[in-house]
C-alpha cells in the first residue's frame, strides 16, 4: 500500500510538472496514520490517532474510506470508532454496518467490534430493533422484510452477550401466520435443512429459542418452552419440542406424554422420538413415577413403571407407597 502510494505521488507531481490537473490528495502522512490504525502495538495506534486528530478535515475522508472498505478489519473498527470520536455522523452508521456483517462478528475483530458496538451502540438499539420487527410480524406473518430484521437483530444481541427481555421471547415463540403452517416445511427449517434463500415465521420463532437457550436463566427457558406444548397451534408445539431437545430438561417427559400418547396428533412422533431421547441414560429414579392415562382410576393413583410398557393394564402398574 506504501509503494502504492509513493507512485501515485510521483505521478501527481510529473503530471504537475507538465501542467496537467492533479487530483488533490491527503498528506502521505496521514495515509500512513490510517494504516497505523490496525497495527499491533498501542503505542504506534496513539501517535496515528493523534495525527489524524490534528488535521480533522483531511483525515475524515480518509476514515470513512478505510471504515467502508473493512479489510482489514480492525483497522476498519478503528477507523469507525475515530469517526465517531471526532463526531462525525457517518461513524455510527458505519459501526452498524460491519456489526451487521456475520463475516465481521465471528472474525479477527470480533472482540474489538463488540466492545465498540456495546459502547457506541448500545444493545438497547438492537432490542428496540428486534421488539419494532415482532411487532410487524405479527400484523404480517408473512413480511420477509420483517423476518429477517428480527432474527438480525437477536443475533446481534447475541453476539453482544445481551440478555434478550423475556416478553420478546414469549411473543416471538407464538407468532405464526393465520391459518396454520405447513409442518414439513418448519420442520425442515428445524433440521437446518431447508433453502439457504428461504424466509420464514417458523425462523422468527427458531430465533427466539436460540435466544431463549442462551439466556443464563435456564429454569425460566424450560418454563417458557413447556407451556408452548399446551398452544393450539401445532407450529408453535414443535418448535418448543426443539428448544426442549436442544434443552435437554428431563422435566419435559411430563408434558410431552399427552402428545405422543394421542394418536391423532400429528406431532404423535415427534414427542415419542424427543421422549426416547431424554429417557435415554436417565437414572430409573427420575423416570419411574410418570403418571397413568387410565380413564378408570384417578392418574395420581397409579404410576408407570420405568420401562415404557406397550400398554397400560393394571398390571403394569405400580402404586405409590403411602
Amino acid at each position: 500500500m506504501a509503494l502504492h502510494e509513493h507512485i501515485e505521488d510521483t505521478l501527481d507531481w510529473v503530471a504537475a510538472l507538465c501542467g496537467m490537473e492533479v487530483r488533490p490528495r491527503a498528506p502521505r502522512a496521514l495515509r500512513a496514520a490510517v494504516r497505523a490504525l490496525g497495527h499491533e502495538r498501542l503505542a504506534v495506534r496513539l501517535k496515528a490517532e493523534a495525527c489524524l486528530r490534528a488535521d480533522r478535515r483531511h483525515a475524515i475522508p480518509l476514515l470513512r474510506r478505510a471504515a467502508r472498505l473493512q479489510a482489514p478489519a480492525v483497522r476498519a473498527v478503528r477507523a469507525a470508532v475515530l469517526l465517531h470520536q471526532l463526531e462525525d455522523r457517518d461513524g455510527i452508521e458505519l459501526l452498524r454496518r460491519m456489526t451487521r456483517e456475520p463475516g465481521l462478528r465471528c472474525g479477527e475483530a470480533r472482540d474489538l467490534l463488540r466492545r465498540a458496538s456495546r459502547e457506541i451502540i448500545g444493545p438497547e438499539f438492537y432490542i428496540r430493533q428486534a421488539t419494532a420487527a415482532l411487532t410487524r410480524l405479527e400484523q404480517m406473518p408473512e413480511s420477509l422484510a420483517a423476518i429477517g430484521r428480527f432474527r438480525q437483530a437477536l443475533e446481534i444481541l447475541r453476539f453482544l452477550e445481551a440478555p434478550v427481555p423475556l416478553d420478546i421471547l414469549r411473543r416471538a415463540l407464538v407468532v405464526r401466520t393465520i391459518g396454520g403452517e405447513n409442518l414439513s416445511l418448519v420442520r425442515t427449517v428445524l433440521d437446518g435443512t431447508h433453502d439457504i434463500c428461504l424466509e420464514h415465521v417458523s425462523m422468527a420463532r427458531m430465533a427466539a429459542v436460540e435466544a431463549l437457550l442462551h439466556q443464563e436463566d435456564r429454569q425460566r427457558a424450560y418454563t417458557l418452552l413447556s407451556r408452548q406444548l399446551a398452544h393450539p397451534s401445532t407450529a408453535v408445539q414443535i418448535t418448543a419440542m426443539y428448544g426442549l431437545e436442544r434443552l435437554g430438561d428431563t422435566r419435559a417427559i411430563g408434558p410431552l406424554l399427552p402428545i405422543a400418547r394421542d394418536p391423532d396428533s400429528p406431532l404423535c412422533d415427534d414427542a415419542r422420538r424427543l421422549l426416547t431421547l431424554l429417557n435415554y441414560g436417565t437414572p430409573d429414579v427420575l423416570t419411574l413415577l410418570r403418571p397413568s392415562m387410565l380413564a378408570t382410576v384417578l392418574p395420581k393413583e397409579l404410576l408407570r413403571p420405568a420401562a415404557h410398557a406397550p400398554d397400560n393394564t393394571p398390571e403394569t402398574l405400580v402404586r405409590p407407597v403411602e
